[in-house]
């Protein structure tokens, strides 16, 4: 697992997290984030995630990323999608956290990656 602090760059306090956990064969990674609601909005987890991702790709050599998302959860679902994440489907019933949910996979492949950034 590998977690990151994010910070504003006028505060220094920590207002939210980034995380890559759940490492399989050095070839995927799930990735996590959240942060503080006061703070939602203001392009903050999209600066962040625009930095892990290529560390991801190209420091670890990852060949996909991916996201699970609450249904209801419009503003994720969105911010992946913004950032190249495809949703590829439905997990039923799936554990998230403490609850048991619907739950949505988005991913994103190092060769989808590599030509976006071209």
């Amino acid at each position: 697992m590998i977690t990151w602090g994010i910070a504003t760059k006028d505060e220094d306090k920590i207002v939210g997290t980034c995380i890559l956990n759940d490492f399989i064969r050095a070839s995927m990674v799930n990735l996590s984030y959240n942060l503080s609601k006061e703070y939602w909005g203001k392009g903050i987890m999209t600066e962040a995630l625009e930095t892990i991702i290529p560390f991801a790709f190209h420091v670890l050599d990852m060949n996909r990323i991916q996201a699970k998302v609450m249904p209801e959860n419009n503003a994720s679902a969105k911010l992946l999608t913004k950032l190249g994440f495809v949703q590829e489907g439905l997990l039923r019933d799936y554990i998230f956290g403490e609850i048991i949910t619907d739950t949505l996979i988005f991913s994103m492949l190092k060769k989808d990656f590599m030509e976006k950034a071209l």
